[in-house]
């Protein structure tokens, strides 16, 4: 603590325009587990500034469960100022990423551009890809100030348990200031939750999603979603699906938010695949509560497969966003991707 082991490129990736010089790690075709690029598995400390990695030539298959950048019960690692590429046309495998964060503990990844790792229906056979892959890692995690974009995911929120073998608790992680574009999912929070633990927390603010299918993904893959899961002071553009999940009903001991957000043109502010109209009037405001958020332009409110379309009237019946609007919230410049916004924004006082 204190002294970290630094490793740092002469050229470093993300700053220096010159890429002729920039300093590269490289691992020969990943085609056995555990063989990234560069990381760190079972070294505290461990820092990575400015490196080039790139599974852009040279590989025509990859193994499973491994990633150019991978930290494995590593803790307070830090990965920053990288810039990694991947080319998910030529995967083979499943759960290949370009960051892989797994059974470790108190970690950053901070000022990286990563890109183009996918998931299998964006065209390749890679199931779960994304750029961060948090996979039951426990303590504080922060991931912050990134681009991330043409991937599966942006961050992935796979797990936060004991189910990878190790006595790993839920995290408490953060997703903050990152500008996510054209990904599946913008930030996908999932967990696998067997332990019986309701006090984790996933907090994702102040993010722009752009293009991306679903922005904010709050669901699960099979057990309770139980910890609290908070969307806030995010911006949605163009995004097909503001809010979307799978996991219905939510338990009874979560504590999800969807607040202070600006969903701009979605096709659906929600989609909540799975639920029922009865399920939906049942749902409390303390499992999930939406509210001080902008929905601007929205052609359904909200959808899922089981359900017919609500209306935001009928939403706000339920006690949720009931201190919301529909207004245009005046992008700076919206032509020119500029999504500060103006000084007579109706969203920009809406959610103090």
């Amino acid at each position: 603590s204190g002294n970290p082991i630094r490793i740092v490129a002469k050229y470093m990736a993300s700053t220096d325009a010159n890429s002729a010089n920039w300093s590269e790690m490289q691992a020969d075709l990943i085609t056995t587990y555990g063989s990234p690029a560069f990381g760190s598995d079972g070294r505290d400390y461990i820092e990575w500034y400015g490196v080039y990695a790139s599974d852009e030539s040279g590989h025509s298959a990859s193994a499973d469960d491994t990633s150019v950048c991978v930290l494995h019960s590593a803790d307070h690692c830090v990965i920053k100022y990288c810039l990694i590429r991947g080319d998910g046309a030529k995967w083979g495998a499943n759960n290949y990423h370009g960051v892989t964060i797994e059974d470790c503990n108190n970690f950053t990844v901070a000022y990286n551009e990563i890109s183009n790792y996918y998931t299998g229906s964006v065209g390749a056979t890679n199931a779960n890809g994304c750029g961060v892959m948090l996979d039951h890692s426990g303590g504080t995690g922060l991931i912050e100030h990134n681009y991330l974009h043409d991937c599966g995911a942006g961050v992935f929120h796979k797990r936060s348990d004991s189910s990878g073998g190790g006595a790993f608790n839920h995290g408490n992680h953060i997703v903050r200031l990152n500008k996510i574009v054209d990904c599946e999912f913008g930030v996908r929070a999932d967990s696998n939750q067997s332990t019986g633990e309701t006090t984790w927390t996933f907090d994702v603010y102040k993010n722009l999603m752009v293009g991306c299918n679903y922005a904010a993904y709050n669901g699960n893959s099979s057990n309770d979603l139980s910890g609290d899961v908070r969307f806030v002071n995010n911006t949605m553009v163009n995004c097909t699906v503001g809010h979307a999940t799978n996991q219905q009903p939510y338990d009874a001991t979560a504590g999800h938010k969807f607040y202070n957000n600006i969903v701009y043109d979605p096709t659906q502010a929600f989609n909540w695949d799975g639920w029922t109209s009865g399920e939906l009037a049942t749902l409390s405001t303390t499992e999930f509560l939406a509210n001080y958020n902008v929905y601007y332009s929205a052609a359904t409110f909200m959808d899922g497969d089981a359900m017919a379309a609500q209306s935001m009237g009928t939403w706000q019946g339920l006690g949720q966003d009931v201190n919301s609007i529909t207004s245009d919230p005046l992008f700076t410049n919206y032509a020119g991707g500029v999504y500060t916004l103006q000084a007579g924004s109706p969203a920009r006082d809406l959610g103090i």
